[in-house]
Order: structure tokens, then C-alpha cells, then sequence
């Protein structure tokens, strides 16, 4: 048998040492393989998704139909920090906004009336009566007996300029009363009927059903019922809701009118039934016996009652919308 060479040191060590060069030379081609080319590619890969994903675009306020005419004019207030009026914008049919001078005590109610208000009766007098006034008005709230009326509460203006009043005296009446200081009794109202407004040669109430129990803090239920009362007395029930009718809009067509009822239900009724039921929306005014000015909120829109399912953005104002009026000035 031949014999063994001695085997050096150096030669023992280099052994393990190229081992493990080895493995390091094979893990960086598997890293190169198996780890993101670099971190910078992959970011510009993430934002380069992120632009080209669609973006949902935000409703855009629409303008009012092509067929209102040019003349009529929309005013609308807006809750005010100052408690003693409301603020007044002009809105232009671009859906632009001007502000207007708003008198002190104003109230969008007043609207309705053209200025006319109540005021009560003076302390300092004995049987001092409440008294119509503003507009070049001023009667006093009397029977031809001499006896007063109380708690009054103005719905608006007949169409034969006469001004719709509901006072108590013995019983809750509708009362007629003129420029010239006549009042007339069109009719004795029961407790189960609340005015709401006064269109034409009619005024509107909605009846609740009468209950046993009356809470001053709470409002009564449905079902209701919409009456128009003329102003000759003749009285009808229009509409039943099954919850309580709280505002009603009528339009200048008679068979046709809006109503927002106590479950947040915005109501169109054309003809003999019902057109629409909008969730979330006020109804303000008519623009004509078409279309329909609405709010929510800041925002005010209009619908189609020929399409009455869409609501069209028209405007947003900076505060809360308490009224709108529409009227037609000469061109």
C-alpha cells in the first residue's frame, strides 16, 4: 500500500471557505429572481393605477328650464344670525346669488300676505283689540258688536284681495276681512282642522282625526286629510295621507299641488292621484303648474312633475332656506 501525503493547513481551511462563497453567489441570482426589481418601480406602478382609475364626478347644478320666462323673478331667505330678520337673496336664472336689503322683522311668511301683519293689542289701553296692519292697513280685530278677536293667525291673500284670517272668539273661525275694514265669517272651524295656506279663492286645512287625549308637546298622527275651503264656504276633502300633512304648496293650476307630509314624504298630486313621493325634499314654490322649486337643507332644486323622480340641483345658498317666493316683474 502506497502511503499518505500529509495534508497542509491552508488547503484544510480553503475547503469551507469556497463552500460558502458558493452559497453566496447562488443566493443573490435566487434573490434576483424571486424579490421586486427595485422599490422606486413598484411605487411608480402604484400611482400610475391610481390616476388611471375613474373618478366618480359630483352632481353639477342644472339651469331652470328653457320655457321659464326671463321675467319671473325667485327670492328666497335664509336663516340669519341676527334674530330679528331673515336674510334676502335674488336668484338669478344662472343660479347666481345677490343679496337684497331685508327689512327689519321680516319673515318669508309675510310673502304671502305682501307685507301685511298683526300686531297685538296695546297693554296700555283697555281693551285694546289685535290690529292688521302694514301695506296701508289698519283694522282692528272686532266683530260689529264691538267684541274682539283672538289669537289670530293670517293663511295668505284670496285672489279678491281680501286677506284670510283663523281667530277664536266663542269658536275658531275662517275669516274674510277687506282693505275697507269689513270682516265676514266664511266658517266655523272644529278642533280637527289647522290652516295651512290660502291659494286663489280657497283656503287649505289639514283635518286630523280627533282624539280623546290632546299633548300640547307632541303633534298629532295620521291619518290626515287635505280640505280646501272656498271663500264662500263650500268646503271638499282632496287628499288623504297616512301620516299628518304638515305644508302644502298648491300650483297655479287648481288640480295640481305639492304637500310634505310628518314622514319626511314630499307628495305631487296632479290630476285625480298621486305623481310622486320625493324622501328628503321641502316644497318651496311653483315656477309654473310644471315645475316645482325644492330644498334641502341649503340646497335648493326643481323638479319636472312630468318626471317627478329626479330631483335637479339648481343652487346651495350659505345657510338654511326658510322660503322661497316667485313672482313675475315686467320685462
Amino acid at each position: 500500500m502506497l502511503p499518505k501525503r500529509p495534508v497542509s493547513c491552508l488547503a484544510v481551511l480553503m475547503v469551507p471557505v469556497g463552500l460558502v462563497l458558493l452559497l453566496i453567489v447562488l443566493a443573490g441570482y435566487g434573490l434576483k429572481f424571486f424579490l421586486p426589481r427595485d422599490v422606486s418601480s413598484t411605487q411608480e406602478q402604484a400611482v400610475t393605477d391610481q390616476v388611471q382609475e375613474p373618478q366618480a364626478e359630483a352632481p353639477k347644478p342644472s339651469r331652470l328650464p328653457a320655457s321659464i320666462s326671463t321675467s319671473t323673478q325667485i327670492l328666497l331667505a335664509t336663516a340669519s344670525p341676527d334674530a330679528r330678520k331673515e336674510k334676502i337673496f335674488l336668484i338669478e336664472h344662472s343660479g347666481d346669488l345677490i343679496e337684497q336689503a331685508s327689512p327689519e322683522g321680516f319673515r318669508p311668511e309675510q310673502w304671502k300676505t305682501d307685507g301685511i301683519t298683526l300686531t297685538p293689542p296695546n297693554e296700555s289701553v283697555t281693551s285694546s283689540p289685535w290690529r292688521i296692519t302694514g301695506n296701508g292697513w289698519n283694522i282692528p280685530l272686532r266683530t260689529r258688536g264691538g267684541a274682539k278677536w283672538q289669537d289670530p293667525v293670517i293663511m295668505g291673500m284670496f285672489s279678491s284681495g281680501r286677506l284670510a284670517i283663523v281667530a277664536y272668539r266663542t269658536q275658531r273661525a275662517l275669516l274674510s276681512v277687506s282693505r275697507a275694514g269689513d270682516i265676514q265669517v266664511v266658517e266655523v272651524l272644529d278642533d280637527t282642522l289647522a290652516p295651512l295656506t290660502v291659494q286663489g279663492t280657497n283656503a287649505w286645512f289639514v283635518r286630523t282625526n280627533p282624539t280623546e287625549e290632546i299633548l300640547l308637546d307632541q303633534l298629532p298622527t295620521g291619518p290626515s286629510y287635505l280640505v280646501q275651503l272656498s271663500e264662500r264656504g263650500t268646503s271638499s276633502t282632496i287628499a288623504q295621507d297616512p301620516a299628518l300633512i304638515l305644508e302644502l304648496v298648491p300650483s297655479p293650476n287648481p288640480s295640481t299641488l305639492a304637500y310634505l307630509s310628518s314622514d319626511g314624504s314630499l307628495v305631487i298630486l296632479s290630476g285625480s292621484g298621486i305623481s310622486s313621493e320625493i324622501k328628503g325634499w321641502r316644497p318651496q314654490a311653483w315656477l309654473d303648474d310644471r315645475y316645482l322649486l325644492v330644498s334641502r337643507g341649503k340646497v335648493l332644486g326643481w323638479v319636472d312633475r312630468m318626471n317627478p323622480k329626479r330631483v335637479n340641483l339648481y343652487t346651495e345658498l350659505p345657510d338654511l332656506i326658510r322660503g322661497v317666493s316667485v313672482s313675475t316683474v315686467p320685462s
